[in-house]
């Protein structure tokens, strides 16, 4: 009796991991690697190729390195309609910039809002990003004021 129990436990919790993996696939170019903070926001790293990609793409790119044509680079098109940006720059120290994307009101039944931090430093002469961050604000989510490193459904 109690392996029976065992075993239909270990097939639910199998299917459900299954489920959750077709819900939720590993996109090309992302890392799984995810990271909270203490406000709770969840960050979905970009990693491998799409991080070596855009960088190939930001050293060809004719545009002046300002933040407004680095976010376009990397965000080219608009999500399913118009949305209002706002694009931050800090300087980190002599050499790194952390550019920040806050996109909200966006035309799209399962997207709210979506920020993507881009950090990139600087070596003679040439802009180089070292990391790049998305995090997501979903509608269809019990929390839809949580920030979540997931895509939303």
């Amino acid at each position: 009796m109690k392996l029976s129990r065992t075993l239909i436990t270990l097939l639910a919790l199998t299917s459900l991991q299954i489920g959750c993996q077709r819900l939720y696939p590993a996109q090309k170019g992302y890392s799984e690697v995810h990271e909270t903070h203490a406000n709770q926001t969840a960050w979905r790293i970009m990693g491998g190729d799409a991080l070596s990609q855009f960088n190939a793409a930001l050293s060809k790119s004719k545009q002046p390195a300002t933040a407004k044509a680095i976010m376009q680079l990397y965000t080219p098109t608009e999500t399913e309609g118009q949305s209002a940006n706002q694009i931050t720059e800090k300087r980190i120290d002599a050499n790194t910039t952390a550019i920040e994307l806050f996109e909200n009101e966006l035309l799209d039944d399962s997207l709210k809002a979506r920020k993507v931090k881009i950090t990139l430093s600087q070596h003679a002469g040439q802009l180089h990003a070292t990391s790049i961050q998305e995090t997501y604000q979903c509608y269809r989510n019990n929390t839809p004021n949580r920030w979540v490193s997931i895509l939303c459904p």
